[in-house]
C-alpha cells in the first residue's frame, strides 16, 4: 500500500465565506489553517460519561460556541417576523413536558391557521427552576391581541396570542433580524435547560442555512462591498450588506 502524502489528506484554508439571503460574511485568517479533506476526517473518540462525570470545560465552551453559531445562522437566514415568549401554568419545571405541550400547540396551530416556521429556545425564570420558551415565528397567521404594553427600549407594541392556553404569551413584531440574531444567542449558556437533556434549541424542518464556501475567490469588484467589522485572534471578519455569489477556489 502506497503512503498517502500530506497534501492529499489536508487542505490549507486561507478564508471562508457565509452567504445569506441579504448579507455576506467573509472570514480571513491571519495565519492559514489546515483541515482534513473529505474521506480523511479524524475519527472522534467516544468518551463514556457516568452520572458523576464532570464535562470537560473546553468541550462545553466549544459546544456552546457551535450552538450559538448555528442558531445565529438560522435566525439571519430566515425572515422571522415575530419574537414570542411562552410561559406554562403547569409542569413549568419540566422542560420535556413543556416541550410536549408546546409541540401539541404548534401542531394544532399548523392545522388551524396554516403552516409557519419557528425556532424555540428555553430559559429559566429568575427562580432558576421554572421554564419559559422564547420563540421566533415566520408566517404565523393566527390571531394577535394588542395590549397596552410597549417594549422598554424600542417602544414596540406587545401582543398576546389568544390561541395559546397553556400559560401566558407575548409577541413582538421583528424589524431588525440581525439584532434579534445577536440577542437570542444570550440565552445559550452552560446552565440553560436542554430539550431531552441535550438539545439547546428546537426548530421546524426546512429552515434555510447560509451557504458556506472555503477559500472563496473575491474579485476587487466584490471586495468594495465589504466593510471590516472586527478582528479576532487569528481572523478578520468583513461584512457586505448584500448577497454576493462567491465561488470556491479550485486549489
Amino acid at each position: 500500500m502506497q503512503p498517502v502524502h500530506e497534501f492529499e489528506i489536508y487542505r490549507t484554508v486561507y478564508s471562508y465565506a457565509k452567504i445569506y439571503n441579504n448579507m455576506t460574511k467573509l472570514f480571513e485568517f491571519n495565519h492559514p489553517s489546515k483541515i482534513r479533506k473529505k474521506g480523511y476526517e479524524a475519527r472522534k473518540k467516544r468518551v463514556k460519561m457516568n452520572k458523576n462525570s464532570t464535562p470537560d470545560p473546553v468541550s462545553v465552551i466549544d459546544s456552546l460556541r457551535r450552538t450559538k453559531t448555528r442558531l445565529s445562522d438560522i435566525v439571519v437566514s430566515n425572515d422571522f417576523d415575530l419574537f414570542c415568549t411562552f410561559t406554562f401554568a403547569e409542569d413549568r419545571q419540566n422542560v420535556d413536558k413543556c416541550k410536549s405541550k408546546m409541540s401539541v400547540w404548534l401542531n394544532n396551530q399548523q392545522k388551524r391557521v396554516g403552516e409557519f416556521d419557528y425556532v424555540i429556545v428555553p430559559e429559566f425564570h429568575k427562580d432558576g427552576k421554572s421554564i419559559h420558551f422564547h420563540a421566533l415565528f415566520k408566517g404565523y397567521k393566527g390571531k394577535l391581541e394588542k395590549t397596552k404594553l410597549l417594549t422598554p427600549k424600542t417602544k414596540q407594541r406587545v401582543y398576546n396570542i389568544p390561541g395559546y392556553k397553556a400559560g401566558f404569551s407575548t409577541a413582538v413584531k421583528i424589524d431588525d433580524i440581525e439584532a434579534v440574531g445577536s440577542y437570542i444567542k444570550k440565552y445559550i449558556t452552560k446552565d440553560m435547560p436542554q430539550f431531552n437533556g441535550k438539545k439547546r434549541y428546537w426548530c421546524s424542518q426546512g429552515l434555510s442555512r447560509p451557504k458556506k464556501i472555503t477559500n472563496p475567490v473575491v474579485f476587487e469588484s466584490d471586495r468594495k462591498h465589504f466593510t471590516e467589522e472586527h478582528q479576532m485572534n487569528n481572523m478578520r471578519l468583513y461584512t457586505a450588506n448584500k448577497k454576493i455569489d462567491l465561488t470556491e477556489s479550485l486549489d
